[in-house]
C-alpha cells in the first residue's frame, strides 16, 4: 500500500501539469469532506417512507432523496461555480482551458485566459435569468453596466479570478524551484502578469474608496 501511495505521488509530481491536477483533486476532496457534514443535515430524510420493502425503491420520495446524496459528490463544482456565478461561464471555461493545457500551450498564458474569461461574463449576464438563485448575483454587475462604470466592472471581474491565477502562479513557480529545474519562460510570465493585474484590480477598488484596498 506504501509503494503504491509513493508511485502515485512520483507519477503525480512527474511534471508541473500533473501536480496541479493532483493538487486540485486533494483540494476537491478537502472541500467535498468540509461541506458534506452540513449538507448531510440538509437533506430531509424525514420524506422516506416508514418501511422500505423492494417496492420502495421506484417510490418518488425514496427516488429523489438517491439523487440527492447522488448531488452531494459535486458540492465543491457547485459551490465554485456559485461563488463565481455573476460569471459562471467563464469559471468552467477556465476550468476546461486548464485540463487542455497540457496538450494546447497556448492555454498556459493568463493573459489569453482572463480575456476568455471576461468574454464570457456577457453571455453569463444573459443567461443568469435562466438559472435559479443566480440572477440575484450578478444586479452589481449590471448596475455598474448601466451606469458603465467599467473601470469598477473590471474590477469586479478581475478581484475574484486574480486569486486563482495567483496560487496557479505561485504552485507552479514553487514545482520548477523546489524541483531544482529551470524556470521555464512562460512560468516568468506568468507571475509578472498576476502581480499586474493585482495591482491594476485593487488599485481601482482603492481609488473608488479613497483608501488602500488589499482584497
Amino acid at each position: 500500500m506504501i509503494k503504491l501511495c509513493k508511485q502515485i505521488v512520483s507519477s503525480a509530481f512527474s511534471s508541473s501539469y500533473n501536480a496541479k491536477m493532483f493538487m486540485l483533486f486533494l483540494g476537491y476532496v478537502v472541500m467535498l469532506a468540509i461541506l458534506l457534514p452540513s449538507a448531510l443535515e440538509m437533506i430531509d430524510t424525514r420524506s422516506l417512507p416508514a418501511s422500505s420493502p423492494l417496492e420502495s425503491t421506484l417510490d418518488p420520495a425514496l427516488e429523489s432523496t438517491f439523487l440527492q446524496y447522488f448531488y452531494l459528490v459535486f458540492l465543491p463544482f457547485i459551490g465554485a461555480i456559485t461563488l463565481y456565478a455573476e460569471n459562471f461561464i467563464g469559471i468552467l471555461v477556465l476550468f476546461f482551458a486548464l485540463i487542455l493545457s497540457d496538450r494546447l500551450k497556448i492555454f498556459q498564458h493568463y493573459v489569453l485566459l482572463l480575456l476568455l474569461y471576461l468574454l464570457c461574463a456577457y453571455p453569463s449576464l444573459v443567461s443568469s435569468d435562466l438559472v435559479p438563485g443566480f440572477h440575484a448575483s450578478v444586479l452589481e454587475a449590471l448596475a455598474l453596466l448601466s451606469n458603465e462604470n467599467y473601470a469598477m466592472l473590471f474590477a469586479l471581474y478581475g478581484g475574484k479570478i486574480v486569486w486563482v491565477f495567483l496560487a496557479l502562479a505561485v504552485f507552479e513557480w514553487g514545482f520548477y524551484y523546489f524541483k531544482r529545474l529551470e524556470i521555464p519562460r512562460v512560468v516568468w510570465e506568468n507571475l509578472g502578469f498576476v502581480f499586474v493585474l493585482y495591482v491594476v484590480v485593487f488599485g481601482i477598488y482603492s481609488y473608488d474608496s479613497k483608501s488602500l484596498v488589499l482584497y
